[in-house]
């Protein structure tokens, strides 16, 4: 394994431009196949009946879990913008109607929503972001183990797959968790914040792929992907401090352009944390064997599973080879260490920042397991208190496990060619490698295909459009017809939320016009109905009167006229002059404009540190 300060991570220019090409387009066709393979269950199902293969197409069904809340939101951003012509800024459908623009968990403001679900819709959307996601962190993989870590094409392939394909994806992205698939950003994220020491360039990329993961509603990629960072930039400080002003230059760039890039995103966020603040301390423990059990167990408990969580938190099938194949990868890296210890040569840099990468988010994903590990060490800071589940930092440490499995292919490669053997068993030297890649891969697909086969949920948009918002449901059948509420223009004031949005007790349910006057002698209601982000009365009045609307009060609500209030929770809008008239109520919180505008200037630094810094000459560290 090449050591990155041995060769420092440049493009060859002796390469002719069309093998490069042709090196890409194979990577691309590669990744698509596998990742196409493991998330074809969500678009075909496969029963097999009496050794005969069935098909069913499932191409518009939609997913099961959480999938349901996700589906909504993407269909209220959908509707609002198709159906209404305005930005996807609120959601009228669901908790009486609330904010998307300060939601943590809202996709629709990223540029992957906008390619996916405009065109394509919601069912099917969903799918094909998941899928491109999916083969775009494969090939990240791929492309990190050849040219940082130095893996052989076997390797690096072992170690793309097993990562991309492991049982943390299955069960999230199976389960519903769509904000979870920006962890697929992840590779190219290391890449180009390695990358961005001796070529500052790379911090547009590091800032560019943090943005995209705040807008895709990383609510946890993102926190994690902070302190990984972190870990990695603390490993890179401590081992060279000579090229202390290189590496932190290349950090404090890329921190700063995501900053000013993500503002659109955080400030609206922060002012709803801060506003209905969700702090949950975790106090869950997972001891070092049920770490292991995760790794390795195909169906999840059989009786109960002693935590909080459901199994789907936990899940997180790699295999024993894997686990095998990092455990000797692990070896490696200390071997190659105490060679160093000993004056001998070792090119040990990188593999030893695997094994301490492994440890410290094994140690995470333990959780509570002490007062002194990591994780009730991290729900101290401010910034992580709202994080929950540690277990779902074992996609780090897969990342870390696959990487490791990969050093071990390739020593054990090494170590077959070495291997002097009679001539009719030579070939088993280049068939024991082919043989392990096959094993591994082949266990691995054929568990997490099973648990990626759960896309069966109602179909959308298969109910009529109501013609006025003239009823909020009880809960009933909550999550099973919840995604399609945005396309039958209907909402309800139950809530699937991690924000605790607080609602008027005075909220009213059921048929009639959603807007009335306070006092009836006052004047009258017309006609009513709201749109993605406003609310109109039609209203006749003989004097001063008070409009109540069927919506909670918050912060952000302009009126086209009158004073706006709240009266027991609800908004209301105070009109002095009589008349008849449509009074409509708008959605337009105050920091949009100016954060839009940080945003833009973070874009234009970006896009100049992109294409205007000049490329350092030392090597990367």
């Amino acid at each position: 394994m090449r050591s990155v300060s041995a060769r420092p991570l440049r493009y060859n220019a002796a390469r002719p431009v069309s093998q490069a090409r042709k090196n890409a387009l194979a990577l691309a066709a590669v990744s698509t196949a596998m990742m196409a393979l493991f998330w074809a269950p969500a678009f075909v199902h496969v029963a097999w009946n009496a050794g005969d293969p069935s098909l069913t197409w499932r191409i518009h069904a939609t997913g099961y879990g959480d999938w349901q809340w996700f589906h909504h939101m993407w269909e209220a951003g959908r509707t609002a913008i198709v159906r209404w012509g305005e930005a996807p800024v609120f959601d009228p459908h669901h908790c009486g109607g609330v904010p998307l623009w300060g939601n943590p968990q809202a996709q629709v403001f990223s540029p992957t929503w906008a390619l996916f679900a405009l065109p394509f819709g919601t069912a099917v959307g969903h799918k094909l972001y998941l899928v491109a996601h999916a083969i775009v962190g494969h090939a990240g993989f791929y492309v990190l183990a050849r040219r940082l870590w130095g893996f052989s094409q076997s390797a690096a392939f072992l170690s793309a797959t097993v990562w991309a394909a492991s049982g943390f994806f299955a069960w999230h992205g199976a389960g519903g968790h769509s904000t979870f698939i920006s962890f697929y950003w992840a590779p190219w994220l290391f890449f180009a914040w390695r990358r961005s020491e001796v070529d500052l360039r790379h911090a547009g990329w590091v800032a560019l792929l943090m943005a995209v993961t705040v807008v895709e509603g990383g609510h946890y990629p993102f926190p994690y992907f902070v302190l990984w960072l972190g870990f990695d930039l603390v490993l890179r400080l401590v081992d060279r401090p000579r090229d202390a002003w290189a590496i932190l230059r290349g950090a404090m760039t890329s921190a700063g352009l995501a900053v000013l890039l993500c503002a659109f995103r955080i400030v609206p966020i922060l002012i709803t944390v801060l506003a209905h603040p969700h702090e949950v301390v975790d106090h869950d423990a997972i001891s070092a064997d049920e770490i292991l059990f995760m790794l390795t167990s195909a169906s999840g408990p059989t009786s109960g599973w002693p935590h909080r969580w459901v199994w789907n938190e936990y899940g997180g099938f790699v295999g024993w080879g894997v686990v095998g194949l990092a455990a000797i990868g692990a070896l490696v890296a200390l071997a190659g260490f105490f060679r160093r210890r000993l004056g001998l040569p070792s090119r040990i840099r990188e593999p030893l920042f695997l094994l301490l990468g492994a440890t410290f988010f094994f140690l995470l994903t333990q959780g509570a397991a002490t007062e002194h590990h990591p994780w009730p060490l991290l729900q101290e800071l401010p910034f992580y208190r709202s994080i929950h589940v540690p277990s779902r930092f074992r996609v780090l440490l897969t990342f870390y496990l696959a990487a490791l499995a990969g050093i071990a292919f390739d020593a054990l490669a090494l170590g077959l060619s070495r291997v002097r053997l009679p001539r009719p068993l030579s070939g088993l030297r280049e068939a024991m490698p082919l043989l392990v890649l096959l094993g591994v891969l082949t266990n691995l697909y054929a568990v997490n295909l099973g648990i990626n086969d759960r896309w069966d949920g109602p179909l959308l948009h298969t109910s009529e459009i109501e013609p006025r918002f003239r009823h909020l449901r009880e809960r009933y059948g909550y999550l099973n017809s919840y995604a399609d509420y945005p396309w039958r223009h209907v909402g309800t004031r139950e809530c699937y939320d991690p924000i605790p949005w607080v609602l008027s007790p005075r909220l009213w349910l059921g048929e009639g016009l959603h807007a009335r006057i306070d006092d009836a002698a006052t004047g009258r209601v017309l006609d009513a109905d709201r749109t993605s982000r406003t609310i109109w009365a039609d209203v006749e009045t003989a004097g001063p009167a008070t409009i109540v609307f069927n919506q909670s009060t918050m912060p952000g609500f302009e009126a086209s006229e009158g004073e706006v209030g709240q009266a027991d929770g609800l908004v209301t809008v105070r009109l002095e002059r009589a008349g008849s008239r449509r009074v409509t109520l708008r959605y337009a919180p105050a920091e949009l404009p100016w954060v839009l505008a940080v945003s833009l200037l973070g874009l234009t630094l970006t896009v100049w540190v992109l294409r205007g810094l000049p490329r350092l000459s030392r090597g990367a560290g």
